[in-house]
Order: C-alpha cells, then sequence, then structure tokens
C-alpha cells in the first residue's frame, strides 16, 4: 500500500508526516537535525515551543544562553517564565542583573528558595526574609570559620531566643557607625567607652 512520506502543497508548503502543512515546513512526528541549527535569521523574528523541552550538554559547555544585543533605555527582559500568560519569574539586566519574581504585582506572592525538598528561605512580597525551615537557623556573616560553626560570626535563632556568636573577637553595637556598646571575649561590657566587670553592672 503506498505510503505519502512527503508533500508539498501549491504553496510550496511542505509537509512531513502530514498531508496539509500550515508553513513552509511542518513536521508532525519526531525529527532530529543534528550539526549547528538556526531558527530565524533576525532579532525581531520569535519562535515557540510547545509541551516539555530538555536542554542537554556536554560538561563544561552551556546548556542556555541568552543574549540581547540591542541595549534599550531600562532595564531588558533576558529570561520570562510565565503561567497562563501572566510572567512569574524574570530576569533583566542593565549592566546589573536583577530577578523580578510576579511582575503582575499579586501582593500574595513570595520567592521561595529550596534546597534538596526543603524550603530554606523565603522573600515575602511585603520585603521581609523568612529563614524560617527548622527550630534553629544560624546566619552566618563574613568568611571567618565554617558557615554555622562556633569559630564563625553567626545569628541563632532558636526556639523563643535569639542567639549572637563572634568568631573570637568582640561582639559590639554601633548607632550611625558610632560603637555604644562592646562585649569582648572575656565578658567584659563596655559601654560609652566605660568598662565594667561583672554582668550585673555598667556605666551610663
Amino acid at each position: 500500500t503506498p505510503i505519502t512520506a512527503m508533500t508539498i502543497d501549491p504553496a510550496g508548503n511542505v509537509g512531513i508526516g502530514t498531508n496539509a502543512p500550515g508553513t513552509l515546513l511542518e513536521v508532525n512526528g519526531s525529527f532530529k537535525a543534528g550539526g549547528n541549527c538556526q531558527l530565524g535569521d533576525s532579532y525581531s523574528d520569535s519562535h515557540s515551543i510547545y509541551g516539555p523541552t530538555t536542554v542537554l550538554a556536554a560538561a563544561g559547555s552551556t546548556p542556555l544562553t541568552a543574549n540581547q544585543t540591542a541595549t534599550g533605555a531600562g532595564w531588558e527582559a533576558l529570561l520570562d517564565l510565565k503561567r497562563d500568560g501572566v510572567v512569574d519569574y524574570r530576569v533583566q539586566s542593565n549592566s546589573d542583573m536583577v530577578i523580578v519574581m510576579n511582575t503582575n504585582n499579586t501582593s500574595t506572592a513570595h520567592m521561595w528558595y529550596q534546597v534538596n525538598g526543603n524550603y530554606r528561605l523565603k522573600l515575602n512580597a511585603t520585603g521581609y526574609v523568612d529563614m524560617d525551615s527548622e527550630s534553629q537557623v544560624r546566619l552566618t556573616l563574613g568568611s571567618q570559620g565554617t558557615a554555622g560553626n562556633n569559630d564563625s560570626n553567626w545569628i541563632r535563632g532558636n526556639g523563643t531566643s535569639l542567639g549572637f556568636n563572634a568568631a573570637g573577637g568582640a561582639t559590639t553595637w554601633e548607632v550611625s557607625g558610632v560603637e555604644k556598646m562592646k562585649l569582648d571575649a572575656s565578658g567584659n561590657l563596655t559601654i560609652n567607652g566605660n568598662i565594667s566587670n561583672t554582668a550585673a553592672s555598667a556605666y551610663y
């Protein structure tokens, strides 16, 4: 029984797997394109891909590059991720890089960061930052020591308590860049330059 392998209609449209191609080339089914492939020949061209898409690349190479050659007056959108036509996530650049979450301005939308299936950090729509995935969470500041260990500088939320740890030096409190209070490694407390050797007394 004869099988139609390819169709060329009077308009010059070529169909593979279809007898009624609607474009210059329409393939109905799986196909493979080897070598270097280019879609379009102008930056004003647009392309649509339907269905799940996987990008594979060799180790050490860049699987996906978003390159915008023309620079506009404002922030240029390099990547938009949409759901139901609404941009939920956008990467923009104007020398600096900015990640925009929820361009539709839904007040209840938050940005979550997940590691190994667990939510670790949340940026609320209100601007608050939450690190509440565990009963005890440490925020390490600076490069001293090992993050989270006592040889590093950290702030810890543990149940209803808030703790501070200095890597070995003093813990200081400043107002407008001026030191107002310091607790050194020996337990001496300095307030406004006056030293107290006991935690029970202080000078004003």
